[in-house]
């Protein structure tokens, strides 16, 4: 066997085991995201009620914070703008 022919077969051989390596690597990567998003999941809908619950004390000391700011009694929730629906204006033809 010549120099040549070594030199295929053994860049044959090293293809074989790069495939081979980069299939395992893809498994394994499939089966993290899997683990990743199955933890994501369970950590966001286990601490859902925490956030929420987080959010109104935040909401309730920004209140009483601003209200101790303007000297007004701070109201257990904020009360809503109401909108108020405006007709179009066109241009007039003359």
């Amino acid at each position: 066997m010549n120099l040549q022919e070594k030199m295929i077969e053994t860049t044959a051989e090293l293809r074989v085991r790069a495939a081979a390596l980069a299939s395992a690597a893809v498994e394994t990567a499939r089966d993290l995201d899997k683990v990743a998003r199955r933890h994501g999941r369970r950590f966001i809908v286990e601490n859902r009620a925490i956030a929420l619950e987080a959010g109104k004390d935040l909401g309730l000391l920004f209140r009483s914070t601003f209200a101790s700011f303007t000297n007004r009694e701070a109201n257990s929730r904020a009360p809503r703008k109401k909108t108020v629906a405006r007709k179009a204006r066109g241009k007039k033809a003359n």
